[in-house]
């Protein structure tokens, strides 16, 4: 996939998952991508610049969306930081990671929560910038089973 490709499906992901988690399809700290405060701030310049303006990005506002994370969001993020490859850009890829483990609680499949067209979609993002889990979650358990099951990858 061609780096014009990947950034635009990256960018599909993280505003699929924040659109899904202000419309109720995802829980409510999902439009934070569960992201610390001024990281957050960073992704909303990188990816949304005209929202900045808006003052929609409070802390106390953010901090009051962040209030329903899971309980578990950090170690589901964990498990996918572990199987990155992106040395390239890692503020990117961060930002993808949380989109991921944020739309792991959405009830629909992963890549309709993150918005995408297809699982395809969804597959090729993960080869390109975490192969292993790529390879990893080919047989019968979803990706996104996967990120909520308790155990550790193999």
């Amino acid at each position: 996939m061609d780096s014009k490709a990947l950034s635009f499906l990256m960018f599909r992901a993280v505003r699929g998952v924040i659109r899904r988690a202000q419309s109720g399809d995802l829980p409510l700290f999902a439009c934070t991508l569960g992201l610390p405060f001024d990281q957050y701030l960073a992704m909303m310049a990188y990816y949304f610049p005209e929202h900045l303006a808006d003052d929609e990005c409070s802390e106390a506002r953010f901090t009051l969306l962040q209030a329903n994370m899971p309980a578990d969001f950090s170690r589901v993020l964990d498990k996918i930081l572990s199987l990155c490859a992106d040395a390239e850009n890692p503020q990117l890829t961060q930002w993808l990671a949380h989109a991921i483990a944020s739309a792991a609680y959405g009830e629909q499949a992963l890549w309709e929560s993150m918005e995408l067209a297809n699982a395809l979609q969804l597959q090729a993002l993960l080869a390109c910038r975490f192969p292993q889990w790529s390879m990893l979650k080919c047989g019968v358990m979803g990706w996104q089973a996967s990120l909520l099951e308790h155990a550790p990858y193999p």
